[in-house]
Formats: structure tokens, sequence, C-alpha cells
């Protein structure tokens, strides 16, 4: 089994003597300028591989610094829209506290002047003006609303007050006042029902009156 196994090496190692021969013979056959132009093509080969390995790990470098500079881009913008959806959201905030302000001003200007009876006079100055201002602003205001309601009853107890003191022509003018701010209300129209129909036979009498002082 030894001497097979010596056999068998050093076959081996005559092939691969004899397939090295023809390499070594052709070599040896160059001359000296072959040889040399020989080394010459080797060390442009290698060197054109070092340019493509420096290629490609350059390529490498430019697609990792595109892919951080898209990343930056990314954060910058995100950063950008956080930064403008805070300033909105601040400027929203100021604005909600200058509108509550102006809502607080304009209501106690409109309380006083329900208590002063300035319901819907002087112009521009009175509560009536006040409450419709609120309105513009935000037109549910429930206060604003309350306060215009206010005012049309206020309007029915002065028309009411001026009947019981037989003055219809006056009645008549807080009837009106109060219905140009509630048409449909149904308490100011029976009281202009009422003042018409006790006002009429008088306002006949004066007629006849004026005319029989007239002869």
């Amino acid at each position: 089994l030894s001497l097979s196994l010596w056999f068998f090496k050093e076959s081996a190692e005559l092939t691969e003597l004899s397939e090295a021969m023809p390499i070594l013979a052709k070599a040896a056959d160059k001359t000296p300028e072959e040889t040399q132009a020989l080394t010459r093509s080797d060390s442009l080969a290698q060197n054109q591989t070092n340019d493509n390995i420096a290629n490609h790990h350059l390529q490498e470098v430019k697609a990792n610094k595109n892919e951080l500079s898209e990343v930056q881009a990314e954060k910058n913008e995100r950063e950008e829209r956080e930064a403008r959806k805070r300033e909105e959201e601040a400027i929203r905030l100021q604005l909600a506290r200058e509108k509550q302000l102006t809502i607080q001003t304009l209501f106690a200007r409109a309380e006083e002047n329900l208590k002063k009876y300035h319901l819907t006079t002087p112009l521009n100055d009175n509560a009536l003006f006040y409450y419709q201002q609120i309105l513009d602003l935000e037109s549910n205001n429930a206060q604003a609303l309350d306060g215009i309601n206010e005012i049309v009853a206020q309007y029915e107890v002065l028309a009411h007050n001026q009947l019981d003191k037989y003055q219809y022509r006056k009645a008549q003018q807080y009837i009106n006042r109060g219905l140009s701010i509630e048409p449909g209300n149904k308490r100011l129209l029976e009281l202009q029902q009422q003042a018409n129909i006790i006002y009429e036979p008088k306002r006949a009498f004066k007629k006849v009156t004026d005319y029989f002082q007239k002869l």
C-alpha cells in the first residue's frame, strides 16, 4: 500500500512538471524585449484593475454621499414642515385670543348700553350694534343672541307701558323698533294690533276736530 501511494505521488508530480515545461520553455524562448513588454503589459493590466477597483470604490462613496444627502434633505424638509405647523398654530392661538378679547370688550359695551336703555340708538353706539358686532365675529355666540332677545323684550315692556299711559304713538315707535329686529315676534304684533285699534278712533276724532277748527 505504501508503495502504491508513493507511485501515485510521483506520477502527479511528473504530470505537473510535464504541464509546466511548455510554459517554461515558451518563457525561455522570449527575448529580453518581449519579456519586458510582457512585464509592462502585466503591469498595465494590474494598474487597470487597480483603477477599476478605485473607481468602483469612488462610485460607492458617491452613492453613499447621495443617499446621506437625500436623507438629510428629507430630514430638513420634515423639520421645516413641523416648524411651519408650530408657527401656524401659534398664530391661530394668538388670533383666537385677540378675538375673544374683542368679543369681551364688545359685550361689556353692549351690556352698558342695555342698562342705559340705549337699545338701538344712538347710531353705532347702542346695545344692538355691539351685539351684532359680536355675531359678525362669532355667528353662534349665545350671549349676543340672548342680548338681542333681551332688547326685543325691553321694547315689549316699553310699548306696553306707553299703552297703559295712553301714549299710543310712542308705543307704536317702540313696537316698530322691536319688530325691525324680530319681525315675527307674536307679542309685539299683538301690541301693535292693540295700539292700532285704540289709536285709530282718536286719530279719526282729531281729524274731525281739526277740520271744524279750520271753518
